[in-house]
């Protein structure tokens, strides 16, 4: 209805379509301005469509995100629990590895006997669970003091230590004392307190939790 009136307002007179009251009737007065200067009229898109033969206008595609093994190794080093569930993982590879191979070492390497070589397994790994014990309540003490982060750093950098000095030592007494201190410096209670402060809600934090333990068992499998 706008634009017929606009078309007549037009027919009476070029100058007669410019005296349209722009007040009364904005939409006669904009679309007779437009016929009087001979400027095209806009065109809506349903006009343009059916010009075209109904074809309706490509949509522009919405970007993908990147798949593949890129995609999944790029939300897997983002997950906020990994380091946390790396350090457990070292740990108790190492436990697996160790604990199996001490017996044999007592007795090719040290030359121990069958009797001394029972005695001294079962006090080199009653040593490092001693530490362990230890350690883990000053972790907890490290970790509101220090932050979870700065904690779990330090004491897996311990435990890689002490682990590669195991490898080195030649007597019974050594053992003992640098099982112990692989113990105290345990990364597992820095582990958990790292995970569960950056848990949302109860829910991650079961997650987390979850996510530690399948650590904790993947590293006894691997090293097993």
């Amino acid at each position: 209805r706008v634009v017929p009136a606009a078309v007549r307002a037009c027919e009476e007179g070029g100058s007669a379509g410019r005296q349209v009251d722009q007040k009364a009737n904005p939409s006669v007065f904009y679309y007779t301005k437009r016929l009087v200067d001979c400027s095209p009229l806009p065109r809506s898109s349903s006009s343009e469509n059916s010009s075209r033969g109904g074809a309706m206008p490509k949509q522009p595609e919405a970007p993908t995100a990147r798949g593949g093994c890129f995609g999944c190794l790029g939300r897997a080093l983002r997950y906020p629990f990994l380091p946390g569930m790396m350090a457990p993982l070292a740990d108790y590879l190492g436990m697996a590895l160790l604990t199996p191979a001490l017996p044999y070492f007592l007795s090719d390497n040290l030359g121990l006997s069958d009797n001394d070589v029972s005695l001294w397994t079962g006090a080199i790994t009653t040593a490092q669970y001693a530490g362990g014990t230890a350690g883990n309540m000053l972790v907890g003490i490290m970790g509101d003091r220090l932050g979870s982060r700065t904690t779990l750093g330090i004491t897996l950098g311990g435990d890689v230590l002490f682990f590669t000095v195991t490898a080195f030592c030649t007597g019974t007494s050594a053992l003992v004392a640098v099982r112990f201190m692989a113990g105290l410096s345990s990364p597992l209670v820095a582990s958990l307190q790292y995970i569960l402060e950056r848990a949302r809600d109860k829910m991650h934090a079961l997650e987390g939790v979850n996510a530690y333990s399948a650590s904790v068992n993947g590293g006894y499998a691997l090293g097993g």
